[in-house]
């Protein structure tokens, strides 16, 4: 897998583990946001991959998702 190919590929898992998380929660965009002290605009664009978010942001979304912050960092188990 060519480098760019794999940061992709982890940017797009830490964005959907974020929506994830935040739908299991029933939280809305803008009820994250405002949690996280950021934009609705710029939690929109981490979680569909169009930008990464900062360590500080991410910190503030773990922490407003009440979850830890590796959480998002690690992929999931597959469990068969």
């Amino acid at each position: 897998m060519k480098p760019a190919a794999r940061q992709h590929q982890s940017g797009s898992t830490l964005g959907a583990g974020i929506r994830s998380e935040r739908l299991r929660q029933g939280l809305t965009l803008t009820n994250l946001a405002e949690r996280a002290d950021l934009s609705a605009s710029a939690l929109s664009q981490i979680e569909r991959s169009i930008t990464d978010p900062s360590v500080g942001s991410l910190r503030r979304i773990a922490s407003a998702l009440e979850v830890p912050f590796f959480q998002f960092l690690v992929e999931p188990l597959n469990t068969f």
